[in-house]
């Protein structure tokens, strides 16, 4: 049996931190079939269990690569859960399963904007505070991005033009010119033309993700302005983003 603290896999899943029943049924020398049927009784009884705060059902690839059944417990269907199980051993586990939720919720509380420490985590934190709950880290560590893709995002402070957003996607593997990243704005709803001007949707304006700045040109040696289309910081993690996820090619 592990005793080492640091080994208890408690997870944050979308905000809660959760544990699953396999692996409270391997410290607790239980079996997982006895601990599920356990809550599944529990929850028969009082069906608020059912909820998030307590139990949440998830599945798992079993040593058969099949889809098995598991819960996914809350600090307080934790302790719902184990307030049942006797012993010295049991009591030993409790206590070290209840300092490992002080440790961790100690750590998000103090710790609520920590700059990661390397790319995948500064990506991954970057990505969540512009679509939240998007699970990224699989697509990035297949895609293998350089760390200068991930300095270019969090140096970048100001809005750049399409072009310069088309260079910097090329740069780092992402191959489309400033001319096909206008296509993609245009298909996906973010960019329309107005007269002669290409500007904005609504919709991109209302996601903060695009803005325009005032553009001059000279045709004949008269000075005309124009409306330019100009990508917002939390745009380009926005973009970025898709292309990482493969939504946009």
């Amino acid at each position: 049996m592990r005793n080492d603290l640091e080994n208890i896999k408690i997870e944050n899943k979308n905000g809660e931190m959760v544990v699953s029943s396999r692996e409270v049924a391997e410290n607790f020398g239980k079996e997982h079939s006895k601990v599920l049927r356990t809550i599944q009784e529990k929850i028969e009884v009082s069906p608020i269990l059912a909820s998030p705060q307590y139990f949440i059902e998830s599945t798992y690839l079993d040593k058969s690569n099949r889809q098995s059944k598991e819960y996914l417990m809350t600090r307080d269907g934790f302790s719902f859960l184990v307030m049942g199980f006797t012993g010295a051993k049991a009591d030993e586990w409790k206590l070290k399963y209840i300092e490992a939720f002080n440790k961790m919720e100690k750590y998000i509380n103090n710790n609520p904007k920590v700059l990661p420490s390397n790319f995948k985590e500064a990506l991954q934190l970057l990505l969540v505070e512009v679509e939240e709950k998007e699970k990224l880290q699989e697509t990035v560590n297949k895609l293998q991005p350089k760390v200068e893709f991930a300095d270019a995002i969090v140096s970048s402070e100001k809005s750049i033009d399409v072009g310069s957003m088309a260079k910097i996607l090329y740069q780092n593997g992402i191959s489309l010119g400033r001319n096909r990243l206008f296509g993609i704005l245009r298909e996906n709803g973010f960019l329309m033309s107005s007269g002669e001007d290409t500007v904005p949707t609504q919709k991109s304006m209302n996601l903060g993700i695009m803005e325009t700045k005032l553009g001059t040109y000279s045709i004949n040696g008269e000075r005309k302005t124009y409306l330019k289309p100009m990508i917002t910081t939390k745009g380009q993690v926005y973009l970025i983003g898709k292309f990482l996820k493969g939504e946009f090619k």
